[in-house]
């Protein structure tokens, strides 16, 4: 299965060459206990010829957020299609969960990458006559991404521009408390408090903006939890 940037080049862009990245995201069906140890040595030699392939088994750190959300990937290779890019058979996400997952790519890149907003702006566009609205919100009621799908379209909104269905952000059901404080932060973004914080070459020399703390508004106790339990239990990735 093709994600997040190669999936959209696929999927949702007329000229993904405006935005083609190279970093490839590929999610292997195989459960990790099933694959040999042979096996994924030829994975990985033969994608050694694909700089900035990455790949994962069954499932991908980036959308659960290292292990932050309670993805279920049985699900979401249930509802995928199978499509072909160059004569391959590959699979993509439904539009449902292409969406949130592009959401819980926007909250990884804390709300400031236009790339991923107008990423969530152009799949509402794409699927704008088959998109399950009602689907999505049970979606990421399961994942219990509610608050950063919430948080996204939001910020989508706010910056790109997108048109979404109406209600929907209060059918997320996001607790007043949280709505009223991702909303007073959402609207003090800024791309300079973003570039203070990651250009500063000495610790001394960087600027916190309140605005920074936006994605850890949408998270849940437990997944801020889990957060800084992988932080201090770090382990790289199945890559090639």
């Amino acid at each position: 299965m093709v994600i997040k940037g190669s999936a959209l080049d696929i999927v949702v862009y007329n000229r993904p060459w405006y935005t083609f990245s190279n970093d490839v995201d590929l999610i292997v069906k195989v459960q990790p206990a099933q694959i040999s140890a042979q096996n994924d040595q030829e994975i990985k030699t033969f994608l050694n010829g694909f700089p900035g392939f990455e790949y994962e088994y069954f499932e991908h750190h980036d959308v659960s957020i290292n292990g932050v959300l309670p993805i279920n990937f049985s699900q979401i290779w249930a509802d995928a299609t199978k499509t072909t890019f160059r004569e391959h058979p590959v699979w993509v996400m439904s539009p449902e969960d292409m969406l949130i997952s592009a959401c819980i790519n926007s909250c990884r890149k804390r709300f400031f990458r236009l790339k991923a907003l107008c990423d969530i702006a152009e799949i509402i566009v794409k699927f704008q006559e088959t998109l399950n609205w009602t689907l999505l919100l049970q979606k990421a009621k399961a994942y219990d991404c509610s608050n950063i799908v919430y948080t996204a379209l939001l910020v989508t909104q706010i910056t790109v521009g997108c048109e979404l269905p109406t209600d929907l952000l209060d059918q997320l059901k996001v607790g007043p408390l949280r709505a009223t404080l991702i909303h007073f932060l959402s609207q003090r973004m800024s791309l300079s408090a973003f570039d203070s914080l990651f250009s500063a070459k000495n610790f001394r020399d960087k600027k916190i903006d309140w605005s920074l703390l936006l994605s850890y508004a949408t998270f849940r106790n437990y997944q801020i939890w889990q957060k800084i339990k992988f932080a201090l239990t770090f382990r790289e990735p199945w890559s090639a």
